[in-house]
């Protein structure tokens, strides 16, 4: 339970100190020593007092019940996606309590019918990821417009941070990356905590770390530079995967007649030229 105890005091931090306090109606005064929200302004703006506040930043409080989750989440100005993430690191059960009653953490399975769809694309780069953002499946022309950096094994979180000269909008789409494996992710799970131990020497890695975005990613675009052309534009949607196991899958495409377009049909045409 500690861990999640942990990561709840942690979220509640980071979260307040992106607060300013004039963007909650509180005037700065001369001298104040913290640039977000003070324990106790948003122990004031949740309704509960300041002591008890203070124990669930240092892990040590009772399970918060929802209503006080609620409220700590409308002193926080949370979306729905940071409320969401709010409710899971406060949930009464540690996973990781629950796997080390099973025996083991052990991977979900993806449905080999997901991999036979994915091969029958010729003309759209497909993958699957799960919540670690660890490519489990991956067809042809995923592989080839990927040069390697889709291939199974790899993870589109560590891809990014390996290969920065690749993205002309690198600190948004590794912005985005860290937010959508904290979303994703479990901080009890050994593989996310592995994720983040192979990055935390990056110095990028730990200023935007310590931030706690979290959300999701349904879709958008990619700016790339690619096969030596500069300033490509690549779309994206992600799919969530029925069934359970936190699956996703994503399709990248472009409009046809863009530069974008081109390369795909190009490399469409390579794989489809290829023998078996």
């Amino acid at each position: 339970m500690a861990a999640k105890q942990n990561a709840l005091g942690e979220y509640l931090r980071a979260r307040r100190d992106l607060i300013s306090p004039e963007s909650v109606g509180i005037v700065r005064e001369p001298g104040r020593r913290v640039d977000g929200l003070r324990r106790d302004e948003v122990a004031e703006r949740a309704g509960i007092s300041k002591e008890y506040y203070l124990r669930l930043e240092q892990g040590t409080g009772h399970q918060p019940s929802d209503q006080v989750l609620f409220a700590l989440g409308r002193a926080l100005l949370l979306d729905s996606a940071a409320l969401d993430y709010l409710l899971r690191l406060a949930s009464r059960t540690s996973s990781a309590a629950v796997v080390a009653q099973l025996g083991g953490w052990e991977s979900a399975r993806l449905d080999p019918a997901v991999a036979a769809l994915l091969n029958q694309w010729s003309t759209i780069p497909a993958i699957v990821i799960d919540r670690n953002h660890d490519v489990v499946e991956s067809n042809r022309l995923a592989q080839l417009f990927g040069a390697g950096q889709l291939d199974r094994g790899r993870n589109l979180v560590l891809n990014v941070f390996e290969n920065r000269a690749v993205y002309e909008n690198w600190e948004d789409v590794a912005a985005e990356a860290l937010a959508t494996l904290r979303f994703h992710g479990d901080p009890d799970d050994p593989r996310f905590r592995s994720i983040v131990a192979a990055l935390a020497d990056d110095p990028d890695f730990r200023r935007l770390w310590s931030r706690h975005d979290v959300r999701p990613l349904l879709h958008g675009e990619i700016r790339s530079q690619h096969r030596g052309r500069d300033g490509v534009n690549f779309q994206f949607q992600n799919l969530t995967i029925p069934g359970g196991g936190g699956f996703v899958m994503t399709l990248i495409f472009a409009e046809p007649g863009t530069p974008a377009g081109e390369i795909l049909d190009r490399l469409a045409q390579g794989a489809s030229a290829a023998p078996g």
